[in-house]
C-alpha cells in the first residue's frame, strides 16, 4: 500500500506500536479500576484470552497481566470460527481472522472443567438438581458490589425454570402464550433465530427499529408498539448493536405490555457484558428490573452461562425467570412436555460457574472493556469517522460498510462490502443475518492485536 496522507501512516508501521500507545492511556486513565486492582496476576493469567497469547509464562508460571496487549509474534492460534467454517467462508485468498459467531477466544473457568469432571465419574443416569441451580440462579442475582448486580434485579428461586436452550425457551413461551397468526412485536436489526421462531409458528414480525443516535431520547420509536400483538420478543442488551434500553424506555414498554396483556420475552444472554461505564464493566439488571408492574406484567427473562463464560461446547444451562408464579407453571409445563429442560451437566455448569466464576467472569470483562475501547481508539488514531456503534453492552462492533457519507472514510482502500471483508480475510457475521444488509458484525472477544489486524485490512487493505 501507499502512503496515507492524512496521517502519513506507511505498510511499515508496526501493529504492536499503536496498542503501546492505547496500553498506555488505559493504564493511565483506569488507574485503580484496572483488572489487576481486582484480581491477582495468577488469577488473570487463567481469566483472560490473552493469556493464550504468552504460552510460557502460562505454562511456566509467569507473571502477565490480562488487558496488556502481549508480544508475541505469532497468530496462528487465531481459530477460525465454527460458524465461518460450516459456511465455507474460510477459504480466503489471505489468511482468514475469525471474528464471526458469538464465542470467546479463551478457556472456561478452570473449575467448572473440574466439577464435570468429578461428576461424571460418579454420577450416572438421571439426577434432579433443579432446586440447587434456582438456588444457584437466585444468589447470583443478589447485590454483589458495584461490580456485579444491583437491589432491583432481586430474583425468587421458585421464579426460575431450566431450559434446554435460550432459542428453544422463547420457541415454547410463543407456543404457549401465543396463536399463528398473531402479530409479535420485535427490535431491528436483531438475532436472526428469534426472528426465526416467530416465522417458524405461523406468527407475523411487527418490527420496531431500534436508533444507535445519542441524540433521541429513546433508542426505539414508542409509536410503533403495536397494541394488538400478543407478545413482544426483545434481545436485550441487544444483539448485535449493544444496545441497552435507557430505564425510561424500559418502563414505558413494560407499562405499554401490562396494560394490553401482551407477553414480554427478553432474551438476556449478553446482560453479563455491561460497558456504560468506563473501566467499570457491570452487569445490566434484568429488563424492566425498575419498573413498577415488573412483578405483574407477564414476562419471561431468559439468559444463559453459555455465553457470559463460554461454555456453549458444553452447553451450560440456560434457564427462565418468570415472576407472574401461574405463567411460570404454564411454562414450565410445556418445557417438560417437549422434553426440553436443561440436562444435569449443564446445570453443574452452571452452578460452578455462579458459585465459583465471579473473579474470572469480572477479569474477563475488564479485558473486553480494554477491547472496545481500543476500537474507539484505533479509529481516532487514524482520523477515521465511521458509522459503528458498540453499543452499552456486549462484545461486538458493528460496523456499516455502506455508509453513504464519504467524509466518514479519510482513505480510499475501506472495505464496502461484506464480500471485499472476506476477500481480506476478515471473518465477521454478515448484517444481512440481523435483517441489516451493509453491515458487518465483529466479535472483540480475542486477542486485541487481531482486532488491529481485522480494521487494518478492511480500512487500509494490509494484508
Amino acid at each position: 500500500m501507499g502512503r496515507h496522507s492524512k496521517m502519513g501512516l506507511t505498510e511499515a508501521k508496526q501493529p504492536r506500536s499503536l496498542l503501546s500507545k492505547m496500553d498506555a492511556s488505559y493504564h493511565a486513565a483506569s488507574g485503580k479500576n484496572s483488572p489487576m486492582a481486582n484480581v491477582s496476576n495468577g488469577q488473570a493469567g487463567q481469566a483472560c484470552w490473552h493469556a493464550q497469547w504468552t504460552a510460557p509464562s502460562l505454562h511456566e508460571g509467569g507473571d502477565h497481566t490480562c488487558n496488556t496487549p502481549m508480544a508475541k509474534d505469532n497468530l496462528a492460534h487465531t481459530r477460525t470460527k465454527f460458524l465461518s467454517q460450516q459456511t465455507g467462508e474460510s477459504t480466503t485468498p489471505v489468511d482468514p481472522l475469525g471474528m464471526g459467531i458469538a464465542d470467546m477466544d479463551c478457556p472456561p473457568p478452570g473449575i467448572i472443567g473440574k466439577r464435570l469432571a468429578a461428576a461424571l465419574s460418579s454420577h450416572y443416569g438421571y439426577h434432579d438438581i433443579h432446586h440447587a441451580t434456582a438456588n444457584a440462579v437466585s444468589h447470583w442475582f443478589k447485590p454483589q458490589g458495584t461490580q456485579h448486580r444491583e437491589t432491583n434485579s432481586l430474583v425468587s428461586p421458585h421464579s426460575v425454570v431450566g431450559v434446554a436452550s435460550v432459542v428453544s425457551a422463547v420457541d415454547v413461551a410463543l407456543k404457549t402464550f401465543c396463536q399463528p397468526g398473531d402479530s409479535i412485536m420485535i427490535l431491528t436489526p436483531t438475532y436472526g433465530p428469534l426472528k426465526a421462531c416467530i416465522a417458524l409458528n405461523g406468527m407475523q414480525a411487527h418490527d420496531i427499529a431500534i436508533s444507535t443516535s445519542s441524540n433521541v431520547a429513546h433508542s426505539i420509536d414508542l409509536n410503533r408498539l403495536c397494541k394488538t400483538a400478543s407478545a413482544m420478543v426483545l434481545c436485550h442488551p441487544n444483539n448485535p448493536t449493544g444496545t441497552v434500553l435507557s430505564e425510561l424506555c424500559q418502563e414505558e414498554i413494560v407499562t405499554f405490555c401490562h396494560q394490553h396483556n401482551i407477553l414480554l420475552v427478553t432474551d438476556e444472554v449478553h446482560s453479563e457484558f455491561g460497558f456504560s461505564s468506563p473501566y467499570r464493566p457491570a452487569s445490566v439488571p434484568l429488563f424492566g428490573s425498575k419498573s413498577r408492574l415488573r412483578d405483574r406484567c407477564n414476562i419471561i427473562h431468559i439468559n444463559s452461562v453459555s455465553k457470559a463464560f463460554n461454555l456453549a461446547a458444553v452447553p451450560g444451562a440456560s434457564y427462565a425467570i418468570v415472576p407472574n408464579l401461574d405463567s411460570k407453571q404454564q411454562f414450565a409445563q410445556a418445557i417438560k412436555a417437549r422434553h426440553l429442560e436443561a440436562s444435569f451437566l449443564s446445570q453443574l455448569a452452571l452452578i460452578a460457574a455462579y458459585k465459583e466464576g465471579g473473579a474470572w467472569l469480572n477479569a474477563l470483562r475488564h479485558s473486553i472493556d480494554y477491547n472496545r475501547q481500543f476500537v474507539d481508539f484505533y479509529f481516532n488514531y487514524h482520523g477515521l469517522h465511521p458509522d459503528y456503534t458498540l453499543g452499552q453492552a456486549g462484545y461486538f462492533l458493528w460496523l456499516n460498510l455502506e455508509s453513504k457519507d464519504e467524509s466518514r472514510y479519510t482513505c480510499t482502500f475501506a472495505a464496502r462490502s461484506f464480500q471485499a471483508c472476506l476477500d481480506r480475510g476478515v471473518m465477521g457475521t454478515d448484517g444481512q443475518s440481523f435483517g441489516a444488509p451493509g453491515f458487518i458484525r465483529l466479535n472483540l472477544a480475542c486477542h486485541p492485536r487481531v482486532i488491529e489486524q481485522a480494521l487494518d485490512r478492511i480500512f487500509f487493505n494490509r494484508l
